[in-house]
């Protein structure tokens, strides 16, 4: 049986989305968007440039776009799969509704297992999706837990949302760490999802007719 390399056992510790393994930066098309991208590009190519500087100032990412489809994730996963593979550094990626389901589950960091310190203490951590999960105070405990520990061990976190940061609805405690521990990015309002759909069914029309 072949050994998998240590960037091999990486990735797939990353728990990255089936659609979006393996791919990297030179795979985020900044073209489809149609306007000016010139920041948002210099920022993500920063990041990956200078993950050091970033993660010695405990900074991620905060990336935003009102627009469902627009690239968010596969933006995240780009630069999460380029990190593992050019540095030798743990990565996890998890939706927060998947984290609030774990703690459903019995999920408690004081019990140190293998699942909480691979969220809890990977290096880098994408946090996908924040600002859909259910408005209940448990839920701002859980993730003013998990926020607040990786800003005070200044642990690079890169986080997606549809809403603006200092708008989310949930614990001010968390929203104000999660200023404080990222620099945004934010994506132009256009879907990404619907403009690659509807050039795959104008090829596939060209096709049957």
């Amino acid at each position: 049986m072949e050994e998998r390399t240590d960037g091999e056992f990486r990735k797939v510790r990353a728990m990255v989305p089936f659609e979006h393994i393996g791919v990297k930066p030179k795979d985020f098309d900044w073209t489809l968007y149609g306007c000016d991208t010139e920041l948002p590009k210099r920022i993500a190519n920063a990041f990956i440039l200078n993950f050091e500087k970033f993660e010695a100032q405990g900074k991620g990412l905060y990336i935003h776009s009102k627009i469902p489809g627009s690239g968010k994730t596969m933006l995240a996963c780009c630069l999460l799969n380029e990190l593992i593979e050019t540095r030798p550094i743990n990565a996890k990626f998890i939706t927060v509704p998947d984290f609030i389901e774990l703690t459903k589950n019995g999920f408690k960091y004081e019990e140190c297992n293998e699942e909480a310190d691979s969220i809890f203490g990977t290096r880098l951590l994408v946090l996908d999706d924040i600002g859909t999960q259910m408005n209940k105070e448990w839920v701002d405990t859980v993730l003013y837990r998990l926020i607040n520990y990786r800003m005070s061990k200044k642990l690079v976190t890169i986080f997606t949302s549809n809403i603006e940061a200092d708008k989310l609805k949930i614990d001010k405690r968390v929203t104000d760490r999660i200023i404080k521990m990222t620099v945004p990015l934010i994506l132009p309002e256009v879907s990404i999802r619907v403009k690659k759909a509807q050039e795959e069914n104008a090829e596939f029309i060209k096709e049957i007719i």
